[in-house]
């Protein structure tokens, strides 16, 4: 039981128990337990964007199609409801650039059946939109997802992403934004003699300096 207003103690005990169902049970690298990364402990309201998708926002931002004059996108939200009646939200995405400037926005009002998980695609549109264009200019604009119900915001998740097209020739290599860049690439994994794979920011930080000398 949480007591609110006062410290608490959460306890979370881990080992390395091998359970015939869990993926992977061996490779070529060492596979260690435990709590290795950050943990964050979330509450959300009955219906909420969906946090058990695998791992992943519950967001999906996918271009149709993206050139210099605009970029069209779809962008998917799985939309969770606990509750045990239907409940009626609006769902509201705001694109910002940068500066944090609003460039495009998508809604809809949705009926999400009850203990159901209800996908929602709203299409948007950016106009001359900043292509990302790697470390030459790494541009991300903000998907601001939330969910309103009565005027009133329940949920919400924020999303950086980047606009851009690529195409790959036999012949000539890969093409991003329609100019030729020739890729390299290095393997790289997460562990540190005395560490394993509970390494720190800086770890992290001091792995992307090298590969970026590279």
């Amino acid at each position: 039981m949480v007591e609110f207003g006062k410290p608490n103690l959460l306890a979370v005990r881990v080992d390395n128990t091998v359970f015939d169902d869990v993926y992977p049970q061996a490779a070529d690298f060492t596979f260690y337990g435990g709590i290795y990364r950050d943990v964050n402990i979330i509450s959300v309201n009955k219906v909420h964007i969906d946090l058990m998708d695998y791992g992943s926002q519950g967001v999906y931002i996918t271009p149709q199609s993206v050139r210099a004059e605009e970029a069209k996108l779809n962008i998917c939200t799985r939309l969770k409801n606990e509750d045990t009646v239907e409940r009626k939200v609006r769902l509201w995405v705001d694109i910002l650039d940068r500066d944090g400037v609003a460039v495009t926005y998508a809604s809809r009002e949705v009926f999400i059946p009850p203990a159901e998980t209800s996908q929602i695609d709203l299409p948007a549109v950016i106009q001359k939109p900043n292509l990302w264009n790697g470390r030459k200019n790494p541009y991300l604009y903000e998907a601001r997802v939330h969910i309103e119900s009565f005027n009133e915001v329940i949920d919400e998740t924020f999303i950086p992403f980047g606009v851009r097209f690529f195409s790959v020739s036999a012949e000539n290599g890969f093409f991003l934004n329609g100019e030729h860049l020739p890729l390299n690439g290095v393997s790289r994994h997460q562990d540190r003699k005395d560490k394993g794979w509970a390494i720190s920011h800086a770890d992290h930080e001091e792995d992307l300096r090298l590969i970026k000398e590279l």
